[in-house]
């Protein structure tokens, strides 16, 4: 599957995986029902793990993101979203969506080191992000 996301109940958390090509109305979908569903409020943190993604999210998937995260902003949890990608293009985007969601409850960053974006989850620190 293009585009897997998990509720970790037990940590309060959410893992997202990005594999292949993806639909991006198929992604933003996904997002939307994320955003609705009942165990969203308690998250505490969401790792967006792209390292396996074939290319970068277009600038216009990342607007709508944004777009629903600031539509469902009374109801997003203070939480820290770690984005993981090797690819420039698609760090870059996602240096973007962390740009673009300053004013959202989140708190998120871009990594290019699963570790260390696990890390910072923990609030271990972690490498800043490059």
């Amino acid at each position: 599957m293009p585009l897997r996301i998990a509720f970790d109940t037990a940590s309060h958390g959410i893992e997202v995986e990005v594999a292949g090509p993806i639909d991006e109305a198929d992604a933003l979908a996904q997002v939307r029902r994320t955003l609705q569903d009942p165990r969203f409020p308690a998250v505490k943190w969401i790792l967006a793990d792209a390292r396996q993604r074939e290319s970068a999210a277009s600038a216009e998937l990342v607007a709508a993101v944004v777009a629903q995260l600031r539509e469902h902003a009374e109801r997003l949890p203070r939480a820290r979203c770690a984005l993981v990608a090797e690819g420039a293009a698609t760090f870059g985007m996602q240096r973007m969506f962390s740009i673009r969601s300053e004013s959202i409850p989140f708190e998120v960053r871009a990594f290019r080191d699963i570790d260390d974006a696990r890390a910072w989850l923990r609030g271990d620190g972690g490498e800043e992000p490059a």
